[in-house]
Formats: C-alpha cells, sequence, structure tokens
C-alpha cells in the first residue's frame, strides 16, 4: 500500500469517525486530502469505492444514510459504538493462554488473523506476550475447506462442493445447507442437510476436494432449533457394528508391542488381538501403538509460505530526526537522520518457520496505522524498539508508520486538528490522538481464529489452567460483540490413555525442573524397544497427538518421541543440557517431513487400502481401473515399509523397487509356512 492511499484512508476513517452526521461523498472529497488530486468525476468515485471496500475488508462498519428527510442524497459516517473495541482486562493467566492460542495454527491464514486479534488486544493496553518461553506447543490444523464453509454456516448460504469418501476413488457432488463446522479429535466435520440426500450428514473437511462454492442468497439456510452438533458428529459411523473376534498369535519377544503379553515359550511371546470379523482382520489400518499419524500431509497439501528466519534485530540508537510538517494537503515531511546511525535492515518476523508467522508487509499497514496511537496512548513514554517488537516490524518502518500519523488527523488539518507526538529520546508519547483513543473492534476472521483456538485449548490436558481458559474465552467473547464466531464447536481434544496422560505429566514436571530423563521407547518404524537417555526440550501436541522433543544422548540428535510410545520414564537427578547447536524440530510443514537420504517405493492400492494415500506422506500418481490408486512414498527403513505392505494384505502391489517386493515375499512366504505349525492351543 502506498503511503499517499495510506494517508488518505487514515484521514477518511477519522473524517467519518468524528462525525455525528452523514457526509455525503461531494463533502468527503472536499474535506480529506486526496481525493482533491482526482482528475475528473469519475476517477474520484472509483477511488472513494475502492476505499470504501478496503475499509469494510478491514472490518470498518460504515454506515450509510440521511441526515433529514430532505436530503436527496445518501451520506456515510463511522458510528463509535460499532468502530471500537469493548473493554477488556487480562489477568496475567488468562493472557498467556490467549497468547498461547495465538501460536495453536497450524495454518498461514488463520496465524494471520489471530496475530492481528492480538495486534488489536494490545492496542487496547492487554500485555500479550505470544513469544514468551513455553514447555508445551500445541499446533492445530485447519482444512482449506474450513475459511469457506465457516462463512457460509455465518452467512447462511448453502454450498456445493466435491466429496470423496472414505475407501473410494469416487467424488461426489453435494449441496449441502451448512448448520455449523465442528472439531472433533483432531478432525474437522461440516454438519448440515444434505439436499441430494435430503437428510442430514456430517462431512469430513479433509475428504473435501476442489472449492467449496456458494450456492443461492445468504440469509436462506437456518440451523434448526435444539440441534446439538457435536453429538451428530461423535454419532458418525455404521448403524450395525461388525461382530467382534478375537485371534492369538505368537511373536518375536520385543516385537510387535501391541496388545497384552501371555507366558510364552522360548523367545516367543503370544499375544491378545481383537478386531472386527471378517476376511480383512489384521490387514486394515494398524490399530497397536495408538492411531497412524493422521497428522501427515500428502506434499500437494504442505504448501505453505514461510516466514523468515529469525535474525537478531539492528541497533538503533536513538530517534534522533526532526520532523517538519505544513498544514494544508501539500504538506511534506521532512526527516534527518543522526550522523553516524546505522541503517535498519529487511523487516524480519519474530517467529520463524516453526511458528508459522508470516513477515509483516504493506498489507497489514491499514491494521498497525488504526492500532499504533491506542496502542501508544496505553503505553505512554514506550521505547520505539518496544513498541516495533510488538508490532513484528523493525523500527524504521514503526518510524515511517509514525512520519504519516503525525501528517494525519481531523478535517481543518492544522496544527490542533493533526495527531500529535512527542519524542524525547527513543521513547514516544501521544499528546493528540484527534479521536483515534480506542483500537478497532475484532473482525469475524480474527475473533474466529482467536476463539477457537482457544476452545481447542481449553480441550487440550495438561496445557494451561482450564479455569484461565475459560475466563479468557468469556471476557474476548463479550469485547468482540456481534464478531464472535458463530456455527463453531470444539469437543473431543487430546485423546490419551491413563498411562499417556501420566507421561505426558512427568515429561512436563521434568521440562518445568530442567531435568534429564531416561525412557524405555518403542520405535515403530524398526519395531524395536529401546532405553535412551534424553535432554527434554519441550513437549509438541500436534494433532492431538502429543510428543517429546529432546537431544537423544544415544543418537546424538533431536528427536521427536510419541508420548504413548514411552513404555517407562524416569526423572534423572541431573540437569537437562541439550547442545547449543541443538534446535527445535521445523514442525510447519508437519511433523514427519521427507529427506534426501529416504527410498522411494511405487505401489498401487486396491480400493480398501487408500487410506494409506490419506495417512502418510505420498504423491498421487494415477487413478487407475476398479477405484484403484498409484501411489509414491519415500521410506528410511524397509523392514517398516514390508511390514506395512504385509499388513494391508492382498489390498496392495508393489510395482518397486525390485528388493522391496522381494522382501515382502520372502515374509510372507515365512509366514504362511509359519501358520502351518503353529500349536493347537492358538486360534488363527
Amino acid at each position: 500500500m502506498s503511503t499517499a492511499r495510506a494517508e488518505r484512508l487514515v484521514n477518511l476513517v477519522l473524517a467519518l469517525l468524528s462525525t455525528r452526521q452523514y457526509l455525503t461523498a461531494e463533502r468527503i472529497r472536499g474535506i480529506v486530502p486526496g481525493y482533491g488530486d482526482a482528475a475528473s468525476d469519475d476517477a474520484y468515485f472509483r477511488m472513494f469505492e475502492r476505499d470504501k471496500t478496503e475499509l469494510r475488508e478491514l472490518g470498518i462498519p460504515l454506515e450509510t444514510g440521511r441526515n433529514s428527510a430532505f436530503d436527496a442524497i445518501e451520506g456515510y459516517r463511522i458510528a463509535r459504538r460499532d468502530y471500537e473495541l469493548g473493554e477488556i482486562d487480562l489477568a496475567p493467566d488468562e493472557a498467556a493462554a490467549v497468547a498461547l492460542a495465538s501460536r495453536l495454527w497450524d495454518s498461514p491464514e488463520l496465524t494471520g488473523q489471530a496475530q492481528g486479534a492480538l495486534v488489536k488486544l494490545r492496542a487496547a493496553g492487554l500485555e500479550v506476550d505470544d513469544q514468551a518461553p513455553t514447555v508445551v506447543e500445541p499446533r492445530v490444523r485447519a482444512e482449506p475447506a474450513f475459511g469457506p464453509l465457516l462463512a457460509a454456516v455465518q452467512n447462511g448460504q448453502a454450498v456445493r462442493f466435491e466429496y470423496r469418501r472414505s475407501g473410494s476413488p469416487e467424488r461426489i457432488m453435494r449441496t449441502l445447507e451448512p448448520w455449523g463446522v465442528v472439531s472433533w479429535r483432531a478432525r474437522w466435520y461440516v454438519v448440515g442437510h444434505d439436499r441430494d440426500r435430503g437428510a442430514t450428514r456430517c462431512f469430513r473437511l479433509s475428504r473435501v476436494t476442489g472449492q467449496v462454492r456458494p450456492v443461492g442468497k445468504p440469509g436462506e439456510v437456518r440451523r434448526p432449533e435444539g440441534v446439538n452438533l457435536l453429538k451428530l458428529v461423535t454419532a458418525t459411523g455404521d448403524s450395525e457394528p461388525s461382530p467382534v473376534t478375537t485371534a492369538r498369535v505368537w511373536v518375536a519377544d520385543g516385537r510387535a508391542a501391541v496388545g497384552d503379553p501371555d507366558p510364552g515359550r522360548g523367545d516367543r511371546r503370544q499375544r491378545t488381538v481383537t478386531g472386527h470379523h471378517g476376511p480383512g482382520l489384521g490387514r486394515r489400518r494398524p490399530r497397536g501403538r495408538g492411531p497412524p499419524p493422521r497428522h501427515r500431509r500428502r506434499p500437494d497439501h504442505r504448501r505453505r509460505r514461510r516466514g523468515r528466519p529469525r535474525g537478531d534485530r539492528p541497533a538503533l540508537p536513538g530517534v534522533g530526526r526532526r520532523l517538519d510538517r505544513r498544514p494544508g494537503p501539500g504538506r511534506r515531511r521532512v526527516r534527518t537522520r543522526r550522523a553516524g546511525q546505522e541503517r535498519p535492515g529487511p523487516a524480519r518476523s519474530r517467529r520463524g518457520p516453526a511458528g508459522g508467522r508470516v513477515v509483516s508487509g504493506s498489507t497489514d499497514r491499514m491494521p498497525r496505522l488504526l492500532a499504533l496511537v491506542p496502542y501508544l496512548l496505553a503505553r505512554p513514554g514506550v521505547r520505539i524498539d518496544d513498541a516495533a517488537h510488538d508490532f513484528d516490524v523493525t523500527p524504521k518502518q514503526l518510524r515511517k508508520d509514525l512520519e504519516l500519523l503525525w501528517m494525519c488527523g481531523l478535517p481543518g488539518y492544522g496544527p490542533g486538528d493533526l495527531i500529535d507526538l512527542s519524542f524525547e529520546g527513543d521513547t514516544i508519547v501521544v499528546t493528540h490522538d484527534a479521536g483515534m483513543s480506542r483500537p478497532l473492534r475484532l473482525t469475524g476472521g480474527e475473533a474466529t481464529a482467536l476463539l477457537v483456538a482457544l476452545r481447542a485449548l481449553a480441550e487440550t490436558p495438561g496445557v494451561v489452567d482450564g479455569d484461565a481458559v475459560r475466563r479468557s474465552i468469556a471476557k474476548i467473547e463479550s469485547a468482540a460483540g456481534q464478531a464472535q464466531p458463530a456455527g463453531v464447536v470444539v469437543g473431543g481434544g487430546v485423546r490419551e490413555g491413563k498411562r499417556t496422560a501420566r507421561t505426558r505429566e512427568e515429561v512436563a514436571r521434568a521440562l518445568q525442573d530442567g531435568r534429564a530423563l531416561r525412557i524405555r521407547y518403542y520405535t515403530a518404524s524398526k519395531d524395536q524397544i529401546t532405553e535412551r537417555t534424553v535432554d527434554p526440550m519441550r513437549l509438541l501436541i500436534v494433532q492431538a497427538v502429543g510428543y517429546l522433543e529432546a537431544w537423544c544422548r544415544r543418537a546424538e540428535g533431536v528427536r521427536l518421541f510419541r508420548l504413548d510410545r514411552i513404555d517407562e520414564l524416569a526423572i534423572l537427578d541431573e540437569p537437562s543440557r541439550p547442545p547449543a547447536h541443538a534446535h527445535p524440530t521445523d514442525i510447519s510443514e508437519g511433523v514427519f517431513r521427507e529427506r534426501p537420504d529416504q527410498r522411494e517405493a511405487v505401489l498401487v492400492l486396491d480400493p480398501d487400502a487408500r487410506w494409506v494415500a490419506e495417512y502418510y506422506p505420498c504423491e498421487e500418481l494415477d487413478e487407475l481401473d476398479g477405484g484403484r490408486l498409484r501411489i509414491r512414498m519415500r521410506y528410511a527403513d524397509q523392514s517398516w515399509m514390508v511390514r506395512l505392505v504385509l499388513g494391508l494384505g492382498g489390498e496392495a502391489l508393489v510395482e518397486s523397487p525390485a528388493d522391496l517386493a522381494a522382501d515382502v515375499g520372502r515374509r510372507a512366504a515365512g509366514a504362511v509356512a509359519r501358520a502351518r505349525h503353529l500349536p493347537s492351543t492358538c486360534d488363527h
């Protein structure tokens, strides 16, 4: 956004905010600097229409009306009650919960919305530090269809989209009257009336393909009274569950760590496995040590803009400049630089790729300009470097914003009408705010991103105090007013057993106390149990799955350990000391990422095995006849890939590499040979 346009928009907001009467377009043209430079009437009206659209997209409520029945032309104004963010006060524990919620999203769009809400809360005088260190880092991913579907729910509008059912390659066009978007156990669903089936249906957002297109007029769809969206989602499933059977198998000691072991003989143990009856028993997705890694995504779902890496901010020794302003549209800004002052480098994001924060740029300048004056009023005498840090810009960019604001004000634009700032050394004080005393209210997108994240945080055990989260939700809902998100339900957060919950509590305690850990860990890729001594770094919760990130002394590297795969844990009486070069894992593109040293396998999946393409990182190559799918997968351990293919039974074919296909054949033949000589007491 150009400086001239930004200055014109700020002046337009101040002019409409300061009047009780409706100002006509011609009146606005005469009093707001910048419009008078239009070459013709048509050029002005086009400029004015673009500016109105820009303000509405920022969430600024423009009212239209007439001052009396005798006026022939409508005018514009901004009502303060609709513009200003409501009063809000957060206790320290509530502010900590809000800060953590702003970092929850694993989605660039929602991360930006949450950060926009954070800027306005800071402008309201709240101390919300989203960079405060924490031992727990939760992450929630929203599907691409989340935004359009939520907008349709809030607008009361039907939608059309293509949908792929589980285990089927067919994509069916659906027309839905959406009632709400529901998060259940780290998966998103939309619930509503399916016009094609004439019944209530739930659709999983990850299976919505292509674009979500609105149908009909806004306001035509209404959610029926008494409908429980969460109950509809949790009840989704087969009305008549398949019969369950029990099988008893013999496995090598220390392998296939599932079920409850029974005393065995020699180097084998007898284990009990329960599953659905039928020919597919044992050939479905693995059910052993927790669910498969559903947070892994295909490469086409992982493309995202990545923030610049964190870097040291340039040292700026004070302000050291003089600003001259002259009344009238032709005024100019003059700035001098102190001799020897360093030139700051480019703007950097405080958070790197792992945090998903994008670099501040021209697109967010107007929200920053509208928040700056209230922010400075709430913090008289704040240092430029500190203010720049809170707005995630360099001091150089902040000074440019202050220079622009210094030239904006109320109609008349004399010295007493303009925003006035006082500089003492490297501190700033607002001496005249021109009526911009409160920050802009939260937009619907900002309120949605922050409140839904807080509700998801409340469903995640062991992260923050639940009471603090609930109190912060109530306060932000009250301040957001009509902007609070409707049609979003969050439930069934992290699903964990008692043992995993105890493990998480012990890991959190070790992190708080700065102690090393000794763990007995099951490595699924190698089907082995090992003992390790680790130096904890942080606790991650990604898509409802908990991970311990730590420096592994055995592997001499940073590793992620799933909490539900830690069999035993002991807190050691020695400090946790990760080496200086141990950096946190970048999880902006998922917990597990492809590596150059991994091999590639090409598999052909039958329809019942297509879930592999949804649960594991892969590239879909071809749709084949009969609903089969050809995919390319990367893997680091061949034994893991062999077990995956064997677990699919006859529903997968290995096309390449040849040695993988040979290993699968040998292991399958060996399993058949052993099955023929099993003890008679073993059911098979």
